[in-house]
């Protein structure tokens, strides 16, 4: 990860300063199979983490605007879908909902950068 903002009711803020370096370092690989993993990177933030902190499928609808990212992890089970912003060779950039409570939702926008 290389940027991340969250913007609430019009205001957008970046959070990438806040996000730990054991969060930020993660690698998350899209296979052309539709199977994903995300690994913990250089550092772990809790030494006992296994390496592959999830991992599932993902596809994109029919158009490539939406990416459905479904975990197979027991500890982490679900489906997100998150809006692709744009796809380059190098930089993938993001957009996710989030219900923040009260009625109140965020949007936040991930950049990836290929390593």
């Amino acid at each position: 990860m290389t940027d991340a903002k969250v913007t609430v009711s019009g205001i957008t803020q970046s959070i990438f300063s806040a996000i730990p370096a054991c969060v930020v370092d993660n690698i998350t690989f899209y296979k052309s199979t539709g199977d994903y993993l995300e690994d913990e990177g250089a550092t772990k933030c809790d030494s006992a983490d296994p390496q592959t902190l999830e991992s599932g499928t993902w596809k994109f609808n029919t158009d490539k605007t939406i990416i459905t990212v479904t975990s197979s992890d027991p500890a982490n089970p679900g489906t997100v879908a998150l809006t692709l912003v744009s796809l380059t060779a190098t930089t993938l950039v993001i957009k996710e909902s989030i219900d923040v409570g009260g009625g109140v939702t965020a949007l936040g926008t991930y950049t990836f950068t290929a390593q």
